[in-house]
């Protein structure tokens, strides 16, 4: 077994699937949020009368294509930030294989968010458990006495929610800045070179 995250420092660059793998994570979870805004809805709705066909399909089709968009967006955008560190480093790599190296050290920004959005879900989600330890097969058992339990909607309020998904977000992001940091110092073996990179950043 190794420590959580001992992978996030690897030494090789990832794959450029990967790194699609990594920025799909980010926008998912900050798309799902967009979709919430009352301009997404303006947006959504603005669209879903010009395409043809009816319910869903349209909104199917627009939510599909903004996800795809968000993540090029995300994908562009980090790369053109890598292009940025390689000009400042002199080129010492190409702006994909910096984009690559880097990939991962974004990783504990998607936990952080993942968990700001999700928290209250799994929260609510995880007290299923209870009744189905009683009942795994659904046949009517109640095998520890809590079959007919209650899931209590109101078991984390919103100051909760509130504090705890702050926290995810700094702690996410301040543990991505730690790590963009030590990879320069293994990317670049000029401390000066690391320090440039991580402006961009």
């Amino acid at each position: 077994l190794r420590p959580f995250g001992a992978g996030l420092l690897d030494s090789r660059s990832v794959s450029t699937s990967m790194m699609a793998f990594v920025l799909l994570l980010l926008a998912t979870v900050l798309y799902d949020g967009v979709l919430a805004t009352p301009e997404w809805i303006k947006v959504e709705s603005a669209l879903a009368a010009h395409i043809r066909g009816t319910g869903e399909l349209a909104f199917i089709v627009i939510r599909t294509t903004g996800l795809v968009a968000f993540w090029l967006v995300f994908f562009g955008a980090f790369v053109a930030v890598s292009a940025v560190m390689s000009v400042v480093t002199a080129g010492r790599l190409s702006p994909l294989d910096m984009a690559k190296n880097f990939a991962f050290t974004l990783v504990p920004i998607v936990i952080g968010y993942h968990l700001a959005h999700y928290l209250s879900f799994v929260v609510m989600a995880a007290q299923y458990l209870i009744p189905l330890a009683s009942d795994p097969l659904g046949v009517g058992w109640d095998l520890f006495g809590t079959a007919r339990y209650f899931v209590r909607i109101g078991i984390v309020d919103a100051r909760f929610v509130w504090y705890a998904s702050v926290t995810a977000i700094v702690t996410g992001h301040v543990a991505a800045v730690y790590l963009a940091h030590a990879m320069a110092l293994r990317v670049f073996a000029d401390k000066r070179a690391a320090l440039r990179s991580q402006y961009p950043m």
